[in-house]
């Protein structure tokens, strides 16, 4: 190798001497405060045990309670780990433009390799409060422009989830591709507007767009990360639906959290209600509570005494990381609870559980780490009709709820 080329396992070690995990805590705190299983089918195994019918016989005479003891009933779902991919290409004439430089060659590694991660960590960061199916959006009912190339969004605040650059997809059933699969690129947005431009007609890109249709990332459908919105969906899971295998509208509350029905206009009277709930039901003690920023700043106005506290981040190796996040305690009937803002949290929506019962189960030992260390020129390798070094990232994980009965979703009042 000449001495202008890259090393660049040399560079990671520099720039990233604890891998990119920190790159993602950085702007995703419902990654970083829950607990990592590192390769969990070797540590935690990959079931959940959901117990429906413990078994025990009990009465007030012993004869009864031996007659009435049996063999206890479980369900067991099924975790199965997501793929996420990004690559980033550095490009051989940059490299030789830093010939020498060695700083500015670690400049030109970081720069590469932060854009990558920073897309990367959008989707788990995106789909940790969806539903599953890969969906970010939805068109307007009446009136999207799908005849043309802008789009108007049902909900404005979600064209935040989309960038320049994207490719996406749509499907009007969350479960087939319209014009099998077809794809348009992504040039630009309106969080304001809530509209979505793309480099032509959509329904020439996409034909049989429709009103009412849902927006996704290529690749997406029914491939994502398991959110929050999964586990412990807004509402009741209907009657018969899959969910890692087990129906869980047969467990209840045990397998899909709780829905309290609060009426309160105080954005922390609902929260306080929430946590009062759940202690009356099931003896819980929740602990957090996850909210839009939006929300967030609503339901501080609502605190008279505020305890502000810091949240450490956990890394994967199950120690603190040298990251936190601002955060506001107050008290619920069974100790404080935590409230924590998470920018792509939707407006409207929150969740307040138990931290222990939620969980980041990895394959490897993070959600994305650079996978092509030590192939190809300076840990890269060279593809057809590339100028440069490709360089990949992926994850393999699943976020899991272990115990759906200590969660419950909490809907807010957005006027």
């Amino acid at each position: 190798m000449s001495d202008y080329q890259l090393n660049l396992p040399d560079v990671f070690t520099i720039l990233f001497p604890d891998g990119v995990e920190p790159l993602l805590m950085e702007d995703f705190p419902s990654f970083g405060i829950f607990e990592k299983k590192a390769n969990f089918l070797l540590e935690q195994g990959h079931e959940l045990n959901w117990q429906l019918d413990s078994g025990g016989g009990d009465a007030a005479t012993i004869t009864e309670a031996e007659a009435n003891e049996g063999p206890s009933t479980h369900k067991r779902p099924l975790i199965t780990s997501v793929d996420n991919y990004v690559s980033a290409t550095l490009r051989r004439k940059a490299v030789l433009a830093a010939r020498g430089d060695r700083d500015r060659i670690i400049e030109l590694v970081d720069l590469a390799v932060k854009n990558a991660v920073r897309k990367g960590k959008r989707s788990p960061a995106i789909h940790m409060f969806r539903d599953g199916t890969g969906i970010k959006a939805q068109l307007k009912a009446a009136g999207s422009g799908v005849g043309t190339a802008t789009v108007t969004l049902a909900n404005a605040n979600d064209a935040k989830l989309f960038e320049s650059g994207d490719w996406v997809q749509a499907t009007s059933d969350k479960s087939t591709l319209r014009s099998a699969g077809a794809k348009i690129k992504i040039t630009g947005r309106s969080i304001t507007n809530g509209t979505l431009t793309a480099g032509g007609n959509w329904t020439t890109s996409i034909a049989a767009l429709a009103d009412g249709d849902y927006l996704l990332r290529s690749g997406d459908l029914n491939n994502v990360y398991t959110g929050l919105a999964s586990w412990i969906p807004p509402s009741v899971p209907s009657i018969g639906a899959s969910f890692f295998g087990v129906n869980r509208d047969a467990l209840g509350e045990g397998a899909y959290g709780h829905r309290p029905v609060l009426a309160s206009s105080s954005l922390l009277s609902i929260g306080i209600d929430a946590a009062s709930y759940m202690f009356d039901v099931g003896a819980g003690a929740p602990d957090i509570w996850i909210v839009n920023g939006v929300d967030f700043g609503n339901i501080c106005k609502d605190i008279t005494s505020l305890e502000q506290i810091v949240v450490p981040a956990i890394g994967s190796d199950k120690k603190k990381a040298d990251i936190g996040y601002e955060a506001i305690n107050f008290h619920g009937p069974n100790g404080k609870i935590t409230l924590l803002a998470d920018p792509l949290c939707p407006r409207g929506q929150s969740w307040m559980g138990n931290r222990e019962e939620a969980q980041w189960w990895l394959l490897g030992g993070a959600l994305l780490e650079q996978v092509t260390e030590g192939m190809g020129d300076g840990g890269g390798f060279v593809v057809a009709g590339v100028d440069g070094w490709k360089l990949r990232f992926a994850g393999y994980g699943q976020f899991v709820i272990t115990r759906p009965w200590n969660w419950a979703y909490v809907a807010l009042p957005t006027g």
